[in-house]
């Protein structure tokens, strides 16, 4: 039995595609060209805790405390998040941030009208950037007027301050990618 040597094309293909399912295999990190100069930072989410028994369940998820060592078991998918988010302003208190009011968009507004509703004076964790950050209590009511949401929490000074400065541009972010509103 004879063996053909490999031709330069086919060989060169079969690197091309080596080369091609690496750079997919690691994200694409190696190879800059692939890589968008937008990005998202400061994201924050709200996510309902999950059980114990949740646990081996798909839908949820082990997140990590930047505080601590702990870690804590929520819901995968967030009740709500920086997609729909316009601005964030920081709101004072004795000199300290105590609270962050949101303003969120339309479609964002019947969402939270719909969480108040539903999830009115239950605990929620905060994330930012994957991160757990602390519990927060949902209010039972949201201001459908201003399409305010207010959260407050022990909030540190800097990092309010950069989920506040990177809303915007998380929004637009978020807006103009093909899986925004899903």
């Amino acid at each position: 039995m004879r063996f053909k040597k490999p031709s330069l094309t086919r060989s060169l293909r079969a690197g091309l595609a080596a080369v091609a399912a690496l750079g997919i295999l690691t994200g694409c990190e190696t190879f800059s060209f692939f890589k968008s100069e937008k990005e998202s930072r400061w994201v924050i989410s709200f996510h309902l805790q999950a059980r114990e028994k949740d646990g081996e369940n798909l839908s949820v998820t082990r997140v990590r405390s930047l505080d601590n060592d702990e870690s804590y078991l929520i819901r995968r998918l967030p009740l709500s998040d920086s997609r729909h988010i316009l601005i964030g302003e920081p709101v004072k208190k004795d000199g300290k941030v105590a609270a962050v009011t949101f303003t969120v968009d339309p479609h964002q507004r019947l969402k939270w009208l719909a969480i108040t509703t539903e999830y009115g004076g239950r605990q929620v964790a905060v994330c930012l950037d994957g991160y757990f950050r602390f519990l927060w209590r949902v209010p039972h009511h949201f201001d459908n007027e201003t399409c305010e949401i207010t959260v407050e929490g022990p909030w540190d000074s800097r990092e309010a301050e950069l989920v506040c400065e990177w809303a915007p541009a998380n929004y637009t972010y978020w807006k103009s990618s093909p899986a925004f509103g899903r």
